[in-house]
């Protein structure tokens, strides 16, 4: 009985050998068998040096039939500018790869480029190579790096000049100290990482122009997928706070987006026939929670956009406004939206004694746009301008507008793309008042630059109709 046990022991073990033997994988070596690759080249979205990337993946298929083995993949990388991970390995320098017939594995790779001697862009080219059976497959990195100053919770103490030679970077939050103010030239870019913010205490004077704006913004250059850059996304960084002891600010020539609380503006003293804050010819898009929000300021606003932020645009909380030439629209998908694009909301305690809106858009996808409190508390009048409003009594004041009819926006949501030019069917064409100009001739050219004076009609909000061209901004 132990001799027939011993036998068929013998006789399974040897099976189940010949069994493992058959089932092993026969790597071809034929040179004409080839990979497939997701792509052949792999180019970053532009970075700041010493800043890592969002990850890329590059899949690689064996369609070829076979069973084949790589070599060897190798990332060749001067100054280590990327970084590779290939099959759950990581380094610059992977062997022996098996990669059955139908089967896949997968390249992770970053760019993190280091510092170099110029303040100008340098394009970076680097390159995966994968070898097997004689054939070496290539896969283009290239990536454009920018030198920039990084700062970690910097504090503006004296007087202070940013210029566009190197953009900037922020960690933390940037405080402009109580009797500091910092100067932000044409063309400057500020990028903030996430939670990063600023808090104003003293003044800060935006000088950016049509050609040359100043840019707040996100430091994710990348996407979020097809077509969706993160710069288009809220809430990558924080917000601009107003303390109550900061007066005297101008913000001229701003791009702002995808920020979180957009620019707030704190409660402080009304100083008479002084503005506490100039905002010109500027976009302000994006933010999370809302994009401005003003609480017992005086504050001039024109030639501005205020667009997509998220609960609402324009938030006045008591105080002091003038808002001429502006667009004011929120027609985002975000689910956190439940106020209208202008919200006036002045009390007892703190009332809006004055608003005026002139020759402005103010729009959405709500069928209301203009929210307004308690009346005996909110002052306010709009003129010659385009409004979508419900509210039932707008004799008083509503001047010379026209009500719920169409803007005229070029959207294209799938990607997330709003474009708050006017086109050429817009009920905001010819509608605004040119004698404001005689009072405010800084609002004679749009936000753009171009001169609004057509023949003697004017369009409202902040950009003149142009049929030139086809404007796309975002």
């Amino acid at each position: 009985m132990r001799k027939l046990l011993r036998f068929l022991f013998a006789a399974l073990s040897a099976a189940v050998l010949l069994t493992a033997c058959e089932d092993e994988p026969d790597f071809s070596s034929d040179p004409y068998l080839r990979l497939s690759y997701s792509t052949d080249s792999v180019k970053f979205e532009p970075l700041i040096t010493g800043q890592a990337t969002s990850t890329h993946a590059i899949k690689i298929w064996n369609n070829s039939g076979e069973d084949l083995k790589i070599n060897n993949i190798e990332l060749r990388s001067a100054n280590n500018n990327f970084q590779m991970i290939a099959d759950g390995r990581s380094g610059t320098s992977i062997n022996n790869l098996e990669i059955l017939k139908g089967d896949s594995l997968f390249i992770f790779v970053r760019a993190n480029l280091k510092e170099n001697a110029d303040n100008q862009p340098v394009l970076i080219n680097d390159s995966i190579v994968i070898s097997y059976n004689g054939n070496k497959d290539r896969i283009i990195l290239n990536a454009v790096g920018r030198n920039a100053v990084v700062l970690n919770n910097p504090v503006i103490e004296h007087d202070t000049t940013w210029t566009k030679e190197q953009p900037f970077l922020i960690f933390g939050r940037l405080t402009v100290a109580e009797g500091a103010k910092l100067t932000i030239n044409a063309g400057t870019e500020v990028y903030f990482h996430r939670g990063a913010a600023v808090t104003i205490e003293g003044s800060i004077d935006i000088r950016g122009n049509a050609s040359d704006m100043v840019l707040f913004s996100g430091d994710r250059l990348d996407d979020i997928g097809t077509d969706i850059p993160y710069t288009r996304i809220y809430g990558q960084w924080e917000d601009i706070r107003f303390a109550p002891t900061s007066t005297n600010n101008i913000i001229e020539g701003l791009v702002m987006r995808g920020a979180t609380n957009g620019i707030t503006v704190d409660s402080a003293e009304i100083v008479e026939n002084q503005w506490r804050l100039i905002i010109a010819n500027s976009e302000i898009r994006t933010s999370k929670k809302g994009n401005f929000k003003a609480n017992n300021a005086r504050i001039k606003v024109y030639n501005t956009l205020f667009a997509n932020g998220g609960s609402y645009n324009v938030m006045l909380n008591g105080g002091e406004y003038l808002f001429n030439h502006c667009t004011i629209s929120e027609n985002s998908v975000s689910s956190l939206r439940y106020n209208p694009s202008l919200v006036l909301n002045g009390s007892e305690k703190q009332p809006i004694s004055n608003a005026q809106f002139n020759n402005c858009i103010i729009d959405g996808s709500y069928e209301n746009e203009v929210g307004i409190g308690e009346p005996e508390w909110n002052t306010y009048g709009i003129s010659n301008s385009l409004v979508k409003t419900t509210n039932s009594d707008t004799t008083d004041y509503y001047k010379q507008c026209v009500l719920n009819e169409n803007a005229g926006f070029n959207f294209r949501k799938k990607v997330y793309f709003y474009d708050f030019h006017i086109d050429s069917t817009s009920s905001a064409r010819g509608i605004a008042d040119a004698a404001l100009f005689e009072q405010y001739p800084e609002c004679a050219t749009d936000l753009d630059g171009n001169i609004r004076d057509n023949e003697g009609k004017v369009d409202a909000g902040a950009y003149a109709y142009d049929e030139s061209e086809t404007k796309k901004k975002d």
